[in-house]
């Protein structure tokens, strides 16, 4: 049975209150901005459970596959309490091997800056007739206007509001951390009756074929994304492995903490280890400058072994993309939407690549059996 058209009338009212919410968002961006952050306020701990839901369901369904032999009701309540349990044993083992060191480096860094500071600039002055660029540096060092300036720039802050603003910002984050934690174990609970329903929804709204398009385009982008937080968990732990064995085999300080700092930071595909890098280089220098500047030189060298050999080819066999556009990707991604454009390019250009490689066997399979028809009836003729 067609479904009967919408009369006009219907149409023009919704037309034109469209016109009508647009104009008032144009004359008043302002005012439209406020509302749109109120909502995305709102909105925030709902998208935080829901992202947490989706991470957390890929190494839940891992361990809801081995729980075969107890009763369906008993899986999942079991399978999030391992979760949890390991979890916190995991967060609390890096936060114990992280603390004691970081406490460490701050005591060494805040002895030894001072005296790198005064080192650097007794290297740069010994060094000036080689680098004339250093003569420059060594100006401004001098020049007392300059300093004050900064001093002035500096004391012209408030101290109080700085701190108060970043307490505020850290609270709204840990709150919208802690509801959306509780939101996806809630999700997690009855992520069937809710797809269940969601199936509903489409069906209801949208024509049949087209409901069937959408859900298996959601579909696929779910599966895809999950291979690529798989992949790209699995690519980090090899790059932590990687500066780790290295690092220890180089005897250079603070092999471990620089490991597992490189590892959280790879998690951002390609250019996230760059800010474990860094991290590094102020670790080693605290120490040893020398060793800092060799460390950069091993960071480059593993560095374009993991990303030209190692990541395209460990994220790009998990969402099916070849290793070419795996990095074309994340260069587009980067340019356009930054860091979150780089996580979620890939994904997004899998499901795009996969959808158009059916697409196109589609479309010569099509074309093949046209081009065979009057062949066939030419030999039957």
């Amino acid at each position: 049975m067609e479904k009967e058209p919408r009369p006009w009338y219907q149409v023009l009212a919704r037309t034109a209150v469209f016109c009508v919410v647009l104009n008032w968002a144009l004359q008043n961006p302002a005012l439209a901005g406020q509302w749109l952050a109120a909502v995305q306020q709102l909105a925030a701990p709902f998208a935080v459970g829901a992202a947490l839901a989706f991470v957390i369901n890929v190494p839940l369904c891992c361990i809801e596959t081995r729980m075969d032999g107890l009763p369906k009701k008993l899986r999942r309540p079991m399978a999030l309490t391992f979760l949890g349990l390991f979890l916190i044993i995991l967060l609390s083992a890096v936060v114990g091997v992280l603390a004691p060191q970081l406490r460490r480096t701050v005591l060494s860094l805040q002895e030894n800056l001072p005296r790198m500071w005064d080192r650097f600039w007794l290297w740069a002055e010994a060094q000036r007739q080689h680098w004339p660029f250093l003569g420059e540096l060594l100006s401004l060092r001098e020049d007392q206007a300059l300093w004050e300036a900064v001093r002035r720039q500096v004391e012209s802050r408030s101290l109080l509001n700085t701190t108060v603003d970043a307490a505020a910002g850290a609270l709204s984050a840990l709150a919208n951390l802690g509801i959306g934690a509780v939101l996806a174990v809630y999700i997690l609970a009855q992520k069937e009756s809710l797809c269940h329903k969601l199936k509903m929804v489409l069906r209801a709204w949208l024509p049949r074929q087209a409901a069937c398009r959408v859900w298996d385009t959601a579909k696929l982008a779910a599966q895809t994304f999950a291979a690529f937080l798989s992949g790209q968990c699995l690519e980090a732990c090899i790059l932590g492995g990687m500066f780790a064995v290295t690092l220890w085999f180089c005897h250079m300080p603070y092999a471990l903490l620089i490991s597992l700092l490189i590892a959280l930071s790879a998690l951002v595909p390609i250019v996230g280890s760059v800010f474990g890098c860094l991290a590094g280089v102020l670790l080693i220098a605290s120490e040893d400058p020398v060793q800092a500047a060799w460390f950069v030189v091993l960071f480059l060298a593993l560095q374009q072994i993991e990303g030209n050999l190692i990541y395209p080819r460990v994220v790009g066999s998990k969402v099916g993309l070849p290793s070419l556009w795996v990095l074309a990707a994340v260069t587009v991604g980067g340019k356009l939407f930054g860091i979150p454009g780089m996580i979620i390019m890939i994904p997004l250009c899998a499901v795009a690549y996969t959808l158009a490689a059916g697409a196109t066997l589609q479309r010569l399979r099509s074309r093949r059996q046209q081009e065979e028809d009057p062949f066939r009836q030419m030999r039957r003729g």
